[in-house]
Protein backbone atom coordinates (compact mmCIF):
# COMPACT_ATOMS: atom_id res chain seq x y z
CA UNK A 1 0.00 0.00 0.00
CA UNK A 2 0.65 3.69 -0.60
CA UNK A 3 0.00 6.75 0.93
CA UNK A 4 0.04 10.34 0.16
CA UNK A 5 -0.64 11.56 3.30
CA UNK A 6 -0.89 10.69 6.77
CA UNK A 7 -4.24 10.51 7.53
CA UNK A 8 -4.63 8.93 3.99
CA UNK A 9 -2.58 6.28 5.77
CA UNK A 10 -4.12 5.99 8.78
CA UNK A 11 -7.51 5.90 6.74
CA UNK A 12 -7.04 2.79 4.63
CA UNK A 13 -5.63 1.04 8.02
CA UNK A 14 -9.34 2.10 9.63
CA UNK A 15 -11.01 0.60 6.26
CA UNK A 16 -9.13 -2.56 6.11
CA UNK A 17 -9.18 -3.53 9.87
CA UNK A 18 -13.69 -2.81 9.64
CA UNK A 19 -14.19 -4.93 6.46
CA UNK A 20 -12.06 -7.81 7.96
CA UNK A 21 -13.56 -7.96 11.21
CA UNK A 22 -17.29 -7.40 9.09
CA UNK A 23 -16.63 -10.35 6.69
CA UNK A 24 -14.62 -12.35 9.58
CA UNK A 25 -12.07 -12.61 6.52
CA UNK A 26 -8.17 -11.86 6.14
CA UNK A 27 -6.29 -10.25 3.43
CA UNK A 28 -2.78 -10.50 2.36
CA UNK A 29 0.13 -8.06 3.62
CA UNK A 30 2.56 -8.17 0.65
CA UNK A 31 5.47 -6.30 2.57
CA UNK A 32 5.17 -8.88 5.51
CA UNK A 33 4.37 -11.74 3.18
CA UNK A 34 1.61 -12.70 5.31
CA UNK A 35 -2.17 -12.73 5.68
CA UNK A 36 -3.27 -10.00 7.97
CA UNK A 37 -6.04 -10.52 10.04
CA UNK A 38 -8.42 -8.02 11.60
CA UNK A 39 -6.69 -8.06 14.89
CA UNK A 40 -3.78 -7.53 13.01
CA UNK A 41 -5.56 -4.54 10.90
CA UNK A 42 -6.89 -2.70 14.09
CA UNK A 43 -3.24 -3.02 15.80
CA UNK A 44 -1.61 -1.94 12.76
CA UNK A 45 -4.55 1.41 12.88
CA UNK A 46 -3.82 1.73 16.16
CA UNK A 47 -0.72 2.62 15.87
CA UNK A 48 -0.76 4.78 12.82
CA UNK A 49 -2.77 7.04 14.28
CA UNK A 50 -0.57 7.40 17.34
CA UNK A 51 2.52 7.65 15.30
CA UNK A 52 0.82 10.50 13.31
CA UNK A 53 0.24 12.33 16.65
CA UNK A 54 3.76 11.90 17.96
CA UNK A 55 4.83 13.22 14.93
CA UNK A 56 2.65 15.80 14.82
CA UNK A 57 3.65 17.32 18.41
CA UNK A 58 7.76 16.49 17.26
CA UNK A 59 7.04 18.81 14.16
CA UNK A 60 4.36 21.09 14.92
CA UNK A 61 2.19 20.02 11.94
CA UNK A 62 -1.31 19.27 11.82
CA UNK A 63 -2.61 17.08 9.89
CA UNK A 64 -6.48 16.81 10.92
CA UNK A 65 -6.42 13.57 12.20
Amino acid sequence: MYFATFPACAGTWIAIAAALRLSTGVAFDPQEDKPLTAEAAIRYAHDTVASIARLEAQFGTQTSI
